[in-house]
């Protein structure tokens, strides 16, 4: 019985990050060759972040998310292509929902990507998520090991620059092709 749970509770999780896996928004051909000039971060339509007692201004979140942006979209060669993010929702899973429902602290936005050169869009608006780098479990398990608020905010901005990431070029950061 033991051994069939476990297998359970395993299929479960590999379903759960299968399910999580970004889609690719760029084509193959044109996420080898792109490389992202300016990012645009725009609050207007965050409401602040959710979640926890933690909070930062507006532009502190967007300076923010735009340094993990950069720091994980950045390629050589001459920019061709600008990005636009309009951030709409910050959520930081505290330790009571942790321990009632589980889940994942995540970011949502709107993003597009232009071309320098012709202003078309490479990538239209197109809503997107990425969630935490940790993967929290639900529980006692899930509120005890549960990071405190400012380590969950930063482990989220990786995460989501990771993922969209991931969706451009097709590869995680790190991997070949990145």
């Amino acid at each position: 019985m033991a051994l069939a749970v476990r297998m359970f509770a395993a299929l479960s999780l590999f379903i759960l990050m299968a399910a999580c896996a970004p889609t690719v928004l760029v084509d193959e051909s044109r996420s080898q060759s792109l490389v992202v000039g300016s990012i645009d971060i725009d609050t207007s339509q965050f409401a602040g972040l959710k979640g926890r007692e933690f909070q930062l201004p507006p532009e502190q979140v967007a300076a923010d998310i735009e340094r993990e942006l950069r720091a994980v979209l950045t390629r050589p060669g001459a920019a061709n292509a600008d990005i636009k993010l309009v951030v709409t929702n910050f959520r930081l899973v505290s330790p009571g929902q942790a321990f009632a429902l589980g889940g994942q602290s995540a970011i949502t936005g709107t993003l597009t990507v232009v071309d320098q050169g012709t202003g078309a869009q490479i990538v239209p608006p197109t809503e997107v998520v990425g969630i935490s780098e940790q993967l929290r479990l639900g529980g006692v398990i899930g509120a005890v090991t549960s990071p405190a608020a400012d380590k969950d905010y930063r482990q989220t901005l990786r995460g989501f620059a990771a993922s969209i990431h991931q969706q451009l070029y097709g590869v995680k950061p790190g991997e070949v092709g990145a």
